[in-house]
C-alpha cells in the first residue's frame, strides 16, 4: 500500500524504505507523522489487512477515508472500521491522490483540523493528535466531543465503571454556511461498524452565538460494550456529502 510520512527532515523513499518496518522505523527515527493513503480491497492488501504494529501505531496518525483521484471522491470507510477494530488509532482525512496542476482545487473533499491557529506547527500537531475529520464538503464545521475530550483522544475508565455499565455522554455539533446543504442523517459508528446511534434532524436550527447557519447540536448517552471501544461521528448532507470524524477511544 501507499503512505505518506510528514514532519521529517528528509523524504523517504521506496528504493530506501523498501518494506513497511523500514518505513516505521524511519518515522520513529524523526518522529514522522504516518498516514495511510487510498485503501482499497479491489486493489491492494491494505498492509496485510491492517496487521497491527505497535511501532506503526505510535507513528501512523491518520487514514484516507476519503480519496479523490481527479474530481470525485472514493470513500474508503470500510477500511477504516477494519483498521479500528484490529487497534491501530488512526483519524479521518479526506485527501486528493491527484496527479495534475489543480490539487486542493479539483474537488470540494478536504480535511478538517481543530486547531488553535493556522500555523504550520499547530497544523501538524492536529494531524499528530488525530484532531481532524473527513468530509466531501468543503465548508462544513464539526466537532465531536465526550467532556473535556474531543475526537483523537482516548479516556480511560475505571474497571468497576466499565463493570458496572456506566454511561458516557457524547456532543455533536455539525454546522454549515450553505443554505442547500441541510444535515439530513447523523450517527455515531462504533466497533465492527456498528451504528450505536442516529439522529434524522432534517435541518437543524441557527446558532446565534456564532451565526452558524443549519447547525445542529445534541448529546448522546452511550454505554461502552468493551474494554477496547471506539466512537466516531458520521454525518450526511441532504446533497449526500459524507463527513466523518476521528474516533474517540
Amino acid at each position: 500500500g501507499h503512505m505518506n510520512g510528514f514532519d521529517t527532515p528528509r523524504a523517504a523513499s521506496r528504493d530506501t524504505q523498501r518494506n513497511l518496518t523500514a518505513f516505521f522505523e524511519f518515522l520513529a527515527e524523526y518522529d514522522g507523522v504516518g498516514v495511510f493513503n487510498h485503501p482499497n480491497y479491489d486493489i491492494q492488501p491494505n498492509w496485510n489487512d491492517f496487521e497491527y504494529r505497535g511501532l506503526g501505531d505510535r507513528q501512523v496518525s491518520l487514514i484516507e477515508v476519503g480519496s479523490g483521484p481527479y474530481r470525485h471522491n472514493v470513500t474508503n470507510e470500510r477500511a477504516y472500521k477494519r483498521a479500528l477494530d484490529r487497534g491501530w488509532h488512526v483519524g479521518a482525512v479526506g485527501s486528493q491522490d491527484n496527479h495534475r496542476a489543480d490539487w486542493g482545487t479539483a474537488a470540494p473533499t478536504r480535511t478538517g483540523l481543530i486547531a488553535p491557529e493556522l500555523t504550520r506547527e499547530a497544523v501538524l500537531t492536529a494531524m499528530r493528535n488525530m484532531r481532524t475529520y473527513a468530509a466531501e464538503d468543503s465548508n462544513v464545521r464539526v466537532l465531536f466531543a465526550s467532556g473535556d475530550s474531543v475526537m483523537g483522544d482516548e479516556i480511560e475508565t475505571a474497571p468497576g465503571d466499565f463493570m458496572s455499565g456506566k454511561s458516557m455522554e457524547f456532543r455533536v455539533y455539525v454546522a454549515d454556511p450553505d443554505e442547500a446543504d441541510g444535515l439530513e442523517l447523523v450517527q455515531i459508528v462504533s466497533n465492527g461498524g456498528e451504528v450505536v446511534w442516529e439522529d434524522a434532524p432534517g435541518r437543524g436550527r441557527p446558532r446565534e452565538s456564532d451565526g452558524a447557519v443549519g447547525a445542529y447540536e445534541a448529546v448522546a448517552t452511550l454505554t461502552p460494550k468493551s474494554s477496547y471501544s471506539w466512537y466516531y461521528l458520521r454525518a450526511v448532507q441532504s446533497d449526500g456529502d459524507v463527513v466523518v470524524t476521528s474516533p474517540i477511544w
